[in-house]
């Protein structure tokens, strides 16, 4: 129907990439050198400083914090759900995205020492969708 339009807000991928980056982007800010503590610095490391500062909080900033949400099954879900939203079910299991897993792989996000319910959700999800075909 060409009438119907349909928007995802804050789909597990997008949100995962944008952590990925900012958590790349961090890391390398630590590996020159910047840091908080680089205040007294020069002028170009200071804004430097600044970005690294703001990329941080931008991070903290994205949906959950960047990092994957929980459904009510146990499962990873494929966009982040405010509180008011309401619930949705998937008819084809099967059909659906593997995209939460960015964050499992290639990302870092979730990892069984860190992430152990993050770590379960991303092992469902696969469960569900290998038997789902």
């Amino acid at each position: 129907d060409a009438s119907f339009h349909q928007i995802t807000m804050s789909p597990a991928i997008d949100t995962a990439v944008m952590y990925d980056l900012f958590s790349a982007y961090l890391d390398g800010c630590l590996a020159v050198g910047c840091s908080e503590a680089a205040q007294g610095a020069a002028d170009c490391v200071r804004a430097r400083c600044h970005l690294m500062d703001k990329a941080n909080q931008t991070r903290s900033s994205l949906p959950n914090k960047g990092f994957p949400t929980v459904d009510g099954d146990g499962l990873l879900q494929e966009y982040y759900r405010w509180s008011k939203m309401a619930s949705h079910t998937v008819a084809d299991q099967g059909h659906r995205h593997f995209s939460p897993l960015f964050s499992l792989f290639p990302g870092e996000q979730i990892n069984r020492h860190e992430s152990p319910e993050l770590t379960s959700a991303a092992k469902k999800l696969l469960q569900v969708k290998m038997s789902s075909g």
